[in-house]
């Protein structure tokens, strides 16, 4: 079985982000009137700063199964290239004693509602065009983990829907009438393994087309559902009795469906184009010019000290205890409408890297923070317990640097490089 680096509970990064509302990385009037100090102001020692060496590499071992949200849609940028995101989920009925549906019943309509999260789009237009198809699986989802580059075989003879749909920029779900191909499977008496397994699943694309627009929305697997509508004449009578029933749609808690996102690249041309190809996907992109974080199974940045300065600070101050680092990554563009909401930092460089402690502790997160800076154009983090650990240890196992909610999310950032003006670095203080 495979692992990832970057699966970590859900409730976790949602506790963390509550709090890390409050950091500060400038001085600045808040809402209430007072200033916020910067927090280095606060210790008494000697500063210094270190300047870091990074690279690109591939995500190769993003999680993508049963996760919350997941997206759906193509998403183009001219710097990083194209990404389609798939969905592949189970469906199952809602009652554990199986469906039964009651001879004379017809079906009137199944319906499929994705809960949107998010619309994502380049366009300044206030609608967006959709071109929708769901396909049957051929193969049944199995009980191992997903990744970014999973995917199961799909029934391309059988489609459910193929059609186009509008959605406004404010809409919070995308309504799809299945076609009477899928009406087979939701008027049966059947118990609710055989109906999973008879239906094995389904497979969604949207905007797969270079000619349609470029776009993806984030669905909400939590509140998406699928919902058949039936009729029957009572015996005797010219009345109707319509009756539904609601199905669920991918994982939910307490239950063992599935549900996955396949992450599909296309690098040709891009500034990624060494990892167009699976050979060059272990290679690295140096990042002397610039870095590249891409969301979607796309890539990291790995940050490694200055090996001068690293042997020197630690020859030198060999009990040096760090009163505060802090990391500043700078971009390239600072426009805020197309960068990510947060950046998340690990320690390591492979599969086994961790987020560092400064994100998890219960003293020291409150003050992690990883969001972006418009006064200073560039996201930043407080590490002093990561750097503290590199510097006790010996070693520098590097500092990995990924997009938070990057599951979920197709927005992207491009960092300075470490022949930059405004490089990447740590500002420390510290004292003897």
């Amino acid at each position: 079985m495979r692992h990832t680096i970057f699966h970590h509970s859900a409730m976790l990064l949602a506790a963390l982000g509550l709090l890390t509302v409050f950091a500060a990385c400038e001085e600045k009037e808040s809402e209430l009137g007072s200033s916020l100090v910067d927090p280095a102001t606060m210790y008494s020692g000697t500063r210094d700063t270190v300047y870091l060496e990074g690279y690109t590499i591939y995500d190769d071992s993003l999680l993508t199964s049963d996760y919350l949200e997941c997206l759906l849609g193509r998403h183009d940028d001219a710097t990083m290239g194209t990404t389609r995101a798939y969905l592949y989920s189970q469906i199952t009925v809602a009652d554990n004693n199986g469906l039964n549906v009651l001879e004379g019943t017809d079906v009137d309509s199944v319906a499929l509602t994705l809960a949107i999260s998010d619309i994502h789009s380049a366009s300044t237009a206030t609608s967006h065009q959709l071109h929708i198809r769901i396909h049957q699986l051929a193969e049944a989802i199995g009980d191992d983990p997903y990744y970014a580059n999973d995917t199961v075989k799909a029934d391309y003879s059988t489609c459910f829907y193929d059609g186009n749909v509008t959605v406004e920029n404010d809409d919070i779900e995308i309504r799809l009438i299945l076609n009477n191909t899928f009406h087979q499977y939701v008027s049966q008496r059947v118990t609710s393994s055989d109906f999973l397994d008879n239906i094995k699943g389904v497979r969604i694309e949207m905007n797969d087309s270079e000619s349609d627009e470029a776009v993806m929305v984030t669905i909400n697997m939590i509140t998406t559902k699928l919902t058949a509508y039936y009729s029957r004449l009572l015996e005797g009578t010219d009345s109707t009795v319509t009756t539904q029933n609601n199905f669920i749609f991918g994982h939910q808690s307490g239950l063992t469906t599935r549900h996955f996102t396949h992450f599909k690249h296309t690098f040709d041309g891009s500034a990624l184009a060494r990892f167009a190809n699976e050979s060059g996907r272990s290679d690295t992109i140096g990042g002397s010019s610039k870095t590249y974080l891409k969301p979607m199974g796309g890539t990291r940045v790995v940050y490694k000290l200055n090996a001068a300065w690293y042997r020197k600070f630690r020859n030198e101050h060999p009990y040096a205890v760090l009163n505060y680092a802090e990391l500043i990554l700078p971009v390239t563009s600072g426009d805020t409408n197309t960068l990510p909401n947060r950046l998340l930092a690990y320690k390591g460089a492979g599969r086994d890297a961790t987020m560092v402690a400064d994100a998890t502790d219960g003293v020291r997160y409150t003050g992690f923070d990883g969001h972006f800076s418009t006064e200073r154009n560039c996201f930043r983090m407080l590490i002093v317990r990561h750097l503290q650990q590199i510097l006790t240890e010996g070693s520098d196992p590097g500092t990995t640097i990924a997009i938070d909610s990057r599951r979920s999310t197709p927005r992207n950032v491009v960092l300075n490089g470490n022949l930059q003006s405004d490089r990447p670095r740590i500002a420390l203080i510290y004292s003897e």
